[in-house]
């Protein structure tokens, strides 16, 4: 069997399982089934075919790297069952997880991270069959980022060590308005790792910032993440 017929018999068996997805129970869904059906307003130019493109290079154990229908290159570089790294544009990633909720039913986290000047990244959460869900799940702090909020959630994010001064540590927090934060997820488990993102601060004020901030990491408990 050469290999354009490996391919083809692959794709088969791939629509085929997504063609199953919606009486598939949850705990038989893989990161594969819902990257295949998602749907392509998530990312237009990166369409179903190209998706799937993704999974062939990955069966293949080359480089998962495809040109969009922006002509630019979308490389996923991490695929497991649960997990899942795309770079979408040398500016912008995509990370999807899925965290299960109980033995038959998962949902769909999605963090699209901007890096342009500084990482940003918007969490969104989706049922199985990428209706989007409203709920933050524990993370509604994280997305409140306005007015008298955006200053507390700076302060859970920066501490003082006891060698500094004050003045030099009013200074340095300063630094980090206006307030920016980036998500990404661990790979071998549920957890976002979030950060301030210090989007003016040049490249010396950022090694000075690190004497500062700090990260927080949230883990999926089942049901909400929980501050660990």
């Amino acid at each position: 069997m050469n290999q354009q017929m490996r391919i083809i018999l692959k794709r088969l068996n791939i629509f085929f399982s997504v063609f199953c997805v919606s009486i598939t129970v949850g705990a038989q869904i893989t990161l594969r089934d819902v990257w295949l059906s998602m749907p392509d307003e998530m990312i237009p130019y990166l369409n179903k075919n190209l998706r799937l493109e993704h999974l062939d290079f990955v069966d293949m154990g080359v480089k998962s790297e495809v040109n969009n229908q922006m002509n630019g290159i979308c490389l996923m570089d991490t695929l497991t069952d649960d997990y899942t790294h795309i770079t979408l544009t040398p500016s912008s990633y995509l990370e999807l997880r899925l965290l299960p909720v109980n033995d038959s039913t998962k949902i769909i986290c999605v963090v699209k991270t901007l890096t342009v000047q500084a990482q940003e990244s918007d969490i969104r959460f989706y049922d199985i069959e990428w209706k989007p869900l409203i709920d933050t799940f524990g993370l509604n702090e994280m997305k409140n980022q306005d007015g008298n909020d955006a200053s507390k959630l700076k302060t859970s994010f920066i501490h003082r060590p006891d060698t500094m001064s004050i003045e030099r540590f009013e200074e340095l927090s300063k630094l980090v308005d206006p307030v920016m934060l980036s998500a990404k997820f661990d790979l071998e488990e549920p957890v976002l790792t979030f950060a301030l993102s210090p989007a003016l601060a040049t490249t010396e004020e950022k090694g000075q910032l690190k004497s500062i901030l700090r990260h927080r990491r949230f883990k999926w408990n089942g049901n909400s993440f929980s501050e660990i």
